[in-house]
């Protein structure tokens, strides 16, 4: 189990993890693993976890699936690598929402995520593998399940956290998450299409750390995704 998802989720995910349906979607990726392009690399699946341990959990950004086109899924929602060939229109999006959220000006974000699950977010994207070229492909596969039952389970736990669901596909898992313990950041999905209804001037960075602040030790530190001039 630890080599799946890392010590810190191994015990609290096992029983999901041995569930028979997990099985069946191991099962299905590795043939579409045989027949195409499967996205992100076997290694990354589980990468959102290992980078962010349930120790150090404060914040849940949902995605809905890894990005399809070559080069581009790391296994964490909304992020690419460094030398991605291009910056997704809703990525933009998210570092412009955070510019203005929290007053940085004049600054070269970067694209890749890796700090923020290092500082202690989850960017767990609803499906976890997808097929290339084919939004979407691998949703019905059994992901769905799995990745709504981590919510619950999480929800379920004493460690305050804070979830951010941007957009209906996100929306959905509000019902399952308890508000009396953690909280809830919802508006319309930064994509262009929607962003211009109610992502933009959301302010999730700064609301989430408020809640964070009042019940961690530690903050989240969004700005280490930001080049500084030197």
């Amino acid at each position: 189990m630890e080599q799946i998802v890392g010590k810190s989720w191994a015990s609290i995910l096992s029983e999901e993890l041995n569930a028979p349906y997990m099985k069946n979607i191991s099962q299905a990726v590795q043939q579409e693993r045989k027949r195409f392009n499967i996205f992100p690399k076997q290694e990354q699946v589980m990468r959102a976890f290992h980078l962010c341990p349930y120790s150090n959990l404060k914040c849940v950004i949902i995605g809905q699936d890894p990005y399809h086109t070559p080069g581009m899924a790391t296994g964490l929602s909304f992020g690419i690598p460094e030398d991605a060939p291009k910056t997704p229109p809703s990525l933009r999006n998210i570092l412009k929402e955070m510019e203005e959220d929290l007053g940085f000006k004049n600054v070269v974000p970067k694209v890749d995520l890796t700090s923020w699950a290092q500082s202690g977010v989850l960017l767990l994207n609803r499906s976890l593998t997808v097929r290339e070229g084919v939004a979407g492909s691998h949703a019905g596969l059994g992901w769905m399940t799995f990745t709504k039952r981590v919510i619950e389970i999480i929800s379920e736990g004493i460690r305050p956290v804070v979830f951010i669901l941007w957009g209906n596909h996100a929306r959905m898992l509000k019902s399952v998450i308890d508000q009396e313990t953690h909280f809830i950041i919802e508006s319309a999905h930064p994509s262009p299409l929607s962003a211009h209804r109610g992502f933009f001037g959301s302010k999730p960075f700064s609301r989430a750390d408020a809640f964070i602040k009042s019940c961690h030790d530690s903050m989240v530190n969004w700005q280490s995704v930001i080049d500084w001039d030197d």
